[in-house]
């Protein structure tokens, strides 16, 4: 699951690149930082180097940074293997300790997370070293998305009113 202990900058892309690396060939949803809809669906291709290789389902091919990805949704239970918190101790440590420790107190709790000008509802099951993962009920469907926390702006009520939400990013194709 990667060698990010290695790493001189401990930040949150060495653990999102390690849950992506599970989800390889899979039918997936991203949430990303810099395009302009937030989301792009596709069958995860490759991770390698901090590059996700992504083909919509036009045929099209994106190549992503890993950074650039704040969270990824599959529509099934999926039993990420994450890495365990530790404590940052590298020269880039930043939100990530903070939000990771509250993530993890809220394990088991329905709350909306809102990051990357999306917000997401849905009950927190498990919390890694700089990843988030949350179980979401959509359109009857169990869904499992998990997020970067150092791409996290915060947490919410469940039934969250006061946010004008852009994208679609929770919302898969029904097929």
């Amino acid at each position: 699951m990667g060698h990010f202990n290695e790493n001189f900058c401990d930040c949150c892309v060495c653990p999102m690149q390690c849950v992506l690396e599970q989800l390889v060939d899979k039918d997936i949803n991203l949430l990303i930082s810099s395009f302009p809809e937030a989301d792009l669906d596709g069958t995860l291709i490759s991770v390698n180097k901090f590059i996700s290789t992504i083909q919509d389902s036009n045929g099209d091919i994106f190549r992503l940074t890993v950074s650039d990805i704040c969270a990824a949704g599959i529509e099934e239970e999926f039993n990420f293997k994450l890495n365990p918190i530790r404590k940052s101790k590298g020269e880039c440590s930043c939100i990530e300790d903070p939000i990771t420790k509250l993530a993890q107190s809220m394990i088991g709790e329905s709350t909306s997370v809102v990051l990357c000008n999306s917000l997401l509802t849905g009950k927190i099951i498990n919390v890694g070293d700089g990843i988030v993962v949350m179980s979401v009920v959509d359109m009857g469907t169990l869904n499992t998305f998990v997020f970067s926390s150092c791409k996290i702006g915060g947490f919410g009520p469940p039934e969250m009113t006061n946010f004008n939400s852009k994208g679609k990013f929770h919302q898969f194709k029904t097929s």
